[in-house]
C-alpha cells in the first residue's frame, strides 16, 4: 500500500476508466452487450441501436492492518463502480439515462492467522468473489454478465462469510493444497424488470429462501514444469448449494 496512516493501517488507492461505443445492427432489448444466437433476432426489420456509455469508472481501496497481533494479518477492500440500478423514482427517472448510480463491487475484511512456516488460516466477511467458479473466470475485464448470459451466468460476487486453510507441503514441486468453505447469500439469475417480476420474482430469493447457500473450493498446486518463469499448475474444484 501506498499511505500509511497514523494508526498503523495501510492504504492503497486504485481505479480504472472503462468506455464504449457500440453500434448494434439488431438489438431490440436496449442491452449494450451481445445476446446468444438468436435470442436478439427481430425478422427483417433489424432494430438497430447506437449506445455511446461512460460509466465503467471503477474505483477502490485495499487496506492493511499488519501489526494488530504476533502472526495475525488484517486485510480490507472496497470497490464499487457506476454500473448499478436507476432508482424508481421521478426526480431520477427523468435523468436515468445518462447517470448512473454507483454500486458496491467487493467490500470485505479477512482475518489472517499463520501457525507456521507450512500452515495458515483465514476467515473473510462481506461481499467478494464467490468460491464457486469465479477460480477460472477474469476479473479485471469483466463485462455486464461476463460469465455467459443466456447460457448459465455464474453469478461471481456476492455477500458471504469465507473460511479456509492453506498447506504448503513444499517439496521439489512445491505442493500446496488449500480448501474453503463459505456460507452465501441465496441469489440467482432473475430479472426484476418491473414491479410485477420484483414482487414475484425478485424478493422470493435471498432473505425470503429461509436458508444460505453453501458453496467450497479445493485448489490442488504444482510445480509441474521446473523451468525457469513457468506459471504452477492447479487443479480446482468447487461446488455449490442453495434453494
Amino acid at each position: 500500500p501506498d499511505i500509511k496512516l497514523g494508526t498503523g493501517a495501510r492504504l492503497k488507492l486504485y481505479g480504472i476508466f472503462k468506455t464504449s461505443i457500440i453500434h448494434d445492427s439488431s438489438s431490440p432489448q436496449g442491452n449494450d452487450f451481445p445476446l446468444p444466437l438468436l435470442a436478439a433476432d427481430t425478422g427483417p426489420g433489424g432494430s438497430p441501436e447506437f449506445h455511446l456509455r461512460a460509466r465503467g469508472l471503477r474505483l477502490g481501496a485495499n487496506f492493511e492492518w499488519l501489526d494488530s497481533a504476533p502472526k495475525f494479518t488484517i486485510t480490507g477492500k472496497i470497490e464499487f463502480d457506476f454500473e448499478g440500478n436507476f432508482t424508481r423514482v421521478n426526480n431520477r427517472n427523468i435523468s436515468s439515462i445518462r447517470s448512473s448510480q454507483p454500486s458496491i463491487r467487493l467490500a470485505w475484511v479477512r482475518i489472517d492467522r499463520r501457525f507456521n512456516d507450512k500452515t495458515s488460516a483465514f476467515a473473510l466477511f462481506g461481499q467478494d468473489w464467490s468460491p464457486f467458479l469465479s477460480s477460472t473466470m477474469p476479473n479485471m475485464i469483466e463485462n455486464t454478465n461476463f460469465g455467459g448470459i443466456g447460457f448459465g451466468a455464474a453469478y461471481t460476487r456476492i455477500p458471504q462469510a469465507r473460511f479456509g486453510l492453506h498447506f504448503n507441503a513444499g517439496g521439489s514441486r512445491s505442493v500446496q493444497f488449500a480448501p474453503e468453505i463459505a456460507i452465501v447469500m441465496p441469489a440467482f439469475g432473475v430479472l426484476p424488470a418491473n414491479v410485477a417480476d420484483q414482487l414475484g420474482f425478485g424478493e422470493r430469493q435471498g432473505t425470503d429462501s429461509q436458508r444460505p447457500g453453501i458453496q467450497g473450493r479445493a485448489v490442488f498446486q504444482w510445480q509441474l514444469d521446473k523451468a525457469e518463469n513457468v506459471a504452477p499448475a492447479q487443479l480446482i474444484v468447487s461446488f455449490e448449494h442453495a434453494r
